[in-house]
This record gives C-alpha cells, structure tokens and sequence, in this order.
C-alpha cells in the first residue's frame, strides 16, 4: 500500500508540474494566440489541484514515518524502563532508540516531567533517571525523598540541580557561581544539561544552604545521600 501511496503521489505531482509549466510559460508570451492562453487557463484550473492532491499524499506519508518513528521510540524507552526497573541512562537510551544525543536527553526531560522520576549519581558523575515503575524489588531511594533524619546519617551528599524556571536562568547562574567558585562557561553548563550534579561530595550543612540559595531562584534542588 505504503509502495502504491508513492507511486501515486509521484505520478500527481509530476503530472501537476507539467500541466502548471504550461500556463507559465504560455501566459508572459505576448505572441500566444488566444487558444493557447484559454488552454494554458484550464491547465493552470487542473494542474492546481492535481499538485495539492500529490502533496496531500506525501504529507500523509511523512506523518506516518513520523508516527512510526515516535512508536519506535517510545517503545524503545518502555523496554529500557521494564529492563532496567527504571533506571535509564542517556546513552543507554541514545542507543537503544538509535537517536542523537541531544534528542535522547530532550525525550527523557519530557518524560520526567510527564512522570515525576527522581535522579541518581553514577561514580563518573554521570545521571541516571529513575522512573517510577510499581513493583520493584528494592527500589533505589532518594535523599529528596527521604526525612531528613535519615540524611543526617551521612556527612556528605551529591547536590543535582534537577529543574528550573526558564525565565530564571541568569540569576540561577548568578548565585550557582557565588556558590560554587566555578566560572561562567561551566555554570552555564550545569543550566544547559538539567539534570545535572553541581557538588559532589558537599558537606550536608554546605548542600542545605546551597539548597535554600538556589529554592529561592526558583531551582529544584536534590540531595542525594552518600
């Protein structure tokens, strides 16, 4: 079917292309007789429509690839999600789709807005997504989503900058390199690649009142337990 669609959509468009040459090259001739211009009219009256309805067919087409791709996609994320109880990485999800890795990391920040997921810290300071999936046996937790007795148990805590106002990215910048020292091209960074750990190792008291400065901006902030 898909191969008649394009067959269909060829032949339209082709035979559109030459009945709509005609008037254009018939029209500006001032030596054209009078038939020639009333033939080149009703060309121009039935190449129109023949073009449109050759395009609507190709524009049919291009939104089923689409929807395919989107399936294809989806269902890949699905799969990591039901593998992986949850936790999905951009590149692992960059792979599977077979995606680039900006629009690997654009449909994971869509979806974690879509689900609520939490963030987790690998030991090369990678991020993981953590979906919530029902059903899972030791589900990993984290420091934001405990009370915070249980951080007071560790010393030390991983600072994640999960999400933030867009209109508050300047002053978000501001006060991350008051906080942190860094400079200007690597806190514009962290703001670029949400979720992103801006402290590892931090002091708990140091993290909280990173915590506070950064809430103020408007910032989702998470600590995660060492």
């Amino acid at each position: 079917m898909r191969f008649l669609r394009k067959t269909a959509a060829g032949f339209l468009l082709t035979f559109g292309f030459l009945l709509l040459l005609v008037p254009a090259v018939v029209l500006p001739d001032r030596e054209a007789t009078q038939d020639d211009r009333d033939g080149a009219w009703g060309c121009l009256a039935m190449g129109i429509p023949v073009t449109a309805w050759g395009g609507w067919i190709v524009w049919g087409l291009y939104s089923d690839r689409r929807k395919a791709r989107l399936k294809q996609v989806q269902d890949a994320f699905y799969r990591l999600v039901r593998q992986h109880h949850g936790r999905v990485t951009v590149l692992n999800f960059a792979m599977e789709a077979e995606l680039p890795g900006e629009e690997a990391k654009a449909f994971l920040d869509a979806r974690s807005r879509e689900f609520g997921v939490t963030f987790d810290v690998m030991e090369d300071g990678g991020i993981v997504y953590q979906f919530p999936v029902t059903g899972l046996e030791e589900p990993p937790v984290m420091a934001a989503d405990v009370p915070a007795a249980a951080l007071a148990a560790s010393d030390r805590v991983d600072v994640l900058l999960v999400d933030f106002p867009p209109n508050q990215k300047i002053p978000l910048i501001k006060v991350l390199r008051e906080l942190t020292g860094l400079s200007l091209a690597a806190t514009k960074a962290m703001t670029d690649q949400v979720p992103s750990l801006i402290g590892s190792n931090v002091e708990q008291a140091v993290a909280r009142q990173w915590q506070q400065h950064l809430s103020a901006v408007g910032a989702t902030v998470q600590l995660r337990s060492r």
